[in-house]
């Protein structure tokens, strides 16, 4: 899931945080715009009947849970549309007989990849025969081996990144040969170290994602600069959150927010703050910028962000939310996704929803240059966008 960049956000998305002690999963959501989930009726428990919820994430209408004390992977989904899965029925298993799961990534094609650290792997879930699980012969299968302490993982441009909490590292794993795991030579490498108990992961885009290190009590902004494919050069792995003093004490969990920041599940102090570098520094270490958003939800663990079209743009930033489209393509650059825009030939920036005289002199002004809104078939503005802009004109419909 990837996060979001600044100016996009919009109101109201929605979070999901599992609450280890309690044995839930909280739904938490800004009601009032205070950029917090702190009042009334904002912080409700979504779903229940776990033992030891942990890693979470999301298809979109369904919300994964790693279950250690069941042993099982378990989807929720809100199919009766009332706020919650707490209903008959809204509950089912997708994996089972995985000894002490611990955290989950899920791919846009559908499988689940879960991190065991007990065993020191991470397996792949998915379903092959449609029934709505992956239960059955041949659907979960082993992905890799020898990460010590496999905790949080992450799926960033096809690749799986794994924190392997035990040597203080973070492993890179790359199905090579396509035989559907990562176990041959080459194919799990060591990415970034040391991080001080790396727990969590976050794609941060550019070749860069944010750890959490509950050793270390930090958050670190962990890049490949040189693009030598790790980040174990100098400068690479910056802290960018945290310390006991900085008000960070075992962080855990990250999930995206849509205006640069990210959610961070704060276990021992029973929180989730939100972490933005609003300065621009490269960290988050200055004032107000890392605030509490959420309180009272005893250990949490981990927390995911609503996706509701499963395209892996979380709702607020997403430009179509409501349509499945991970490539964001806004042909005419008015912020209206071409997968749910029903007006895309409005391309003069005026965005009035109707095509006119603006729109025709935006196509004379960027004759024959490539890229730019009113070049609708990517070759070039040309007569083909011209006649286009002719044969839509006025209201669009």
């Amino acid at each position: 899931m990837i996060l979001a960049g600044a100016g996009s956000a919009r109101a109201g998305q929605v979070y999901y945080v599992s609450g280890l002690f309690e044995a839930v999963i909280h739904r938490l959501q800004d009601l009032n715009g205070d950029g917090d989930a702190l009042d009334t009726g904002e912080s409700t428990v979504w779903a229940d009947g776990l033992f030891q919820p942990r890693g979470l994430a999301t298809d979109g209408p369904g919300i994964f849970v790693a279950d250690a004390g069941t042993a099982h992977i378990l989807r929720f989904e809100d199919l009766t549309g009332d706020g919650d899965a707490l209903d008959a029925g809204e509950m089912t298993i997708w994996a089972d007989g995985i000894a002490l799961p611990f955290s989950l990534a899920r791919t846009l094609g559908g499988a689940v990849f879960v991190s065991v650290s007990s065993q020191d792997t991470v397996l792949r879930t998915v379903d092959l025969n449609g029934d709505g699980d992956a239960l059955d012969p041949g659907e979960q299968t082993l992905y890799a081996t020898g990460i010590n302490a496999a905790h949080g993982i992450m799926i960033s441009a096809d690749v799986l990144f794994v924190a392997a909490e035990g040597d203080d590292g973070t492993y890179r794993l790359v199905d090579a040969n396509d035989d559907g795991d990562a176990l041959d030579t080459g194919e799990n490498l060591l990415h970034a170290a040391p991080l001080g108990g790396p727990a969590g992961l976050l794609d941060a885009g550019s070749d860069c994602y944010f750890a959490s290190a509950t050793g270390d009590h930090v958050v670190y902004r962990v890049c490949d600069t040189d693009g030598d494919g790790d980040a174990l050069d100098i400068g690479e792995v910056l802290p960018f959150a945290g310390g006991v003093l900085a008000g960070l004490n075992t962080p855990r969990g990250l999930a995206p927010h849509c205006d640069g920041a990210f959610m961070l599940v704060e276990t021992a102090d029973d929180e989730i703050v939100r972490v933005r570098d609003l300065n621009g520094d490269g960290d988050a270490y200055d004032i107000a910028e890392v605030l509490p958003f959420a309180a009272g939800i005893e250990q949490p663990f981990d927390i995911v962000a609503s996706d509701v079209d499963g395209d892996g743009v979380v709702d607020c930033a997403d430009n179509c939310p409501n349509a499945f489209n991970p490539d964001q393509a806004d042909a005419n650059g008015n912020g209206q996704g071409d997968a749910c825009d029903t007006c895309p030939w409005d391309c003069g920036g005026d965005n009035d929803d109707a095509v006119g005289i603006v729109d025709f002199l935006a196509v004379l002004g960027t004759w024959g240059m490539a890229g730019v809104p009113c070049d609708f078939d990517g070759g070039g503005v040309g007569i083909t966008d011209f006649l286009k802009i002719l044969g839509t004109w006025g209201p669009c419909p």
